[in-house]
């Protein structure tokens, strides 16, 4: 569902159905704020009547890499902003599961159990805080916030008695989520590229970059490899650009650390390899994944089915750091240094991994 947020905008002469001009509008008035709290605060309403819905919440990613936080909550007269709500990314609530698998779900009612069982057999609907605010709860629409990398989520929500669900309403979220991903990334300033930062910061020209990307695209091996080897730019200046764009902490490699061997059961390293991640701390209740790409939901969905953990956090390093990991893991002689990773690398080019339809 890689739809631009540009289709909800209004051109003259246009036929447009009512629900892109009154999203049109509402676009408009959260462009002309600077802040986008207070903004949505504006049109808090009007989003409810256009959707349809009870309640909607936003939910923004927290810069740590292993949850969501509730910034804007819609619908709720008793809202008390006080209380900040945060999501770990989890198969166990279902702002966690789209936050992880940056999935959209459409569940007709959260309090069947055999539905989300479907799903996943942790996924669960905590009904502690609807039932003590006096809610019905039965069905909701949830949704990634993504342009390119995950930036939060948005859940709607209707009620007992409320009218079900239907695949256009699943359109309008997603319209509305990539509607607020242009503007989390307007506020957040975030750069659009994994190694834009190092243009800004004149370590690399732009033109220099995308020849690097084509030749790699083309050929196989690093990004990082070339940036270290042809541009002189170091690994941690590399890693600062992947940390500000996915916006999780970049984890370098670091000699001697101890891998959580509970994690690493029945996980074959020439498996880690190919598919560049692995676990570098945690256990089966929070297990933290090294990555060269957070934003690879199928490699990350994958992830989920090979560790089964409860709750995960992420990290983004370098490819090269990753197998350096894995060699010292398996106890190969390290001395070998870049060379000999690099050429793993040359090796297997692209990281592939097998696919899987989107919902």
């Amino acid at each position: 569902m890689n739809q631009t947020v540009e289709v909800i905008e209004v051109k003259e002469g246009e036929p447009q159905d009512e629900f892109v001009r009154g999203l049109a509008l509402i676009y408009q008035r959260l462009k002309q704020s600077k802040h986008l709290k207070k903004a949505m605060t504006e049109v808090e309403q009007s989003l409810l009547d256009l959707l349809g819905v009870r309640l909607f919440t936003i939910y923004q990613c927290v810069q740590n890499g292993k949850e969501v936080f509730a910034s804007f909550k819609g619908g709720d007269p008793d809202n008390n902003n006080a209380r900040e709500i945060r999501v770990p990314f989890s198969p166990t609530s279902l702002a966690g599961y789209v936050a992880l698998s940056q999935r959209a779900l459409v569940i007709r009612n959260v309090l069947d159990h055999k539905e989300l069982l479907d799903i996943h057999p942790r996924l669960k609907f905590d009904r502690r805080f609807s039932d003590a605010k006096g809610w019905a709860v039965k069905s909701q629409i949830v949704v990634p916030i993504k342009d390119g990398i995950l930036l939060g989520v948005l859940q709607l929500i209707n009620f007992v008695g409320d009218r079900d669900f239907t695949k256009t309403d699943l359109k309008h979220a997603m319209m509305v989520s990539q509607m607020l991903a242009k503007q989390f990334r307007s506020e957040l300033q975030s750069t659009q590229g994994p190694y834009d930062y190092l243009v800004q910061k004149n370590r690399i020209s732009s033109q220099e970059l995308e020849d690097v990307q084509n030749k790699v695209g083309l050929y196989g091996g690093s990004v990082a490899r070339i940036l270290m080897e042809d541009f002189s730019i170091d690994a941690d200046s590399i890693g600062a650009s992947l940390e500000y764009y996915y916006r999780v902490p970049y984890m370098k490699f670091q000699p001697g650390h101890t891998l959580p061997a509970e994690l690493f059961e029945n996980i074959g390293v020439s498996y880690l390899r190919k598919n560049l991640w692995l676990p570098v701390a945690g256990n089966k209740d929070e297990a933290v994944i090294l990555i060269d790409d957070p934003s690879d939901y199928q490699r990350i969905m994958e992830i989920q089915g090979v560790l089964n953990a409860r709750n995960y956090a992420f990290r983004v390093g370098l490819p090269e750091h990753i197998l350096m990991f894995l060699r010292e893991d398996d106890g190969s002689d390290m001395e070998a240094g870049f060379d000999d990773v690099f050429s793993r690398l040359e090796e297997q080019g692209n990281v592939e991994v097998e696919s899987e339809d989107e919902q």
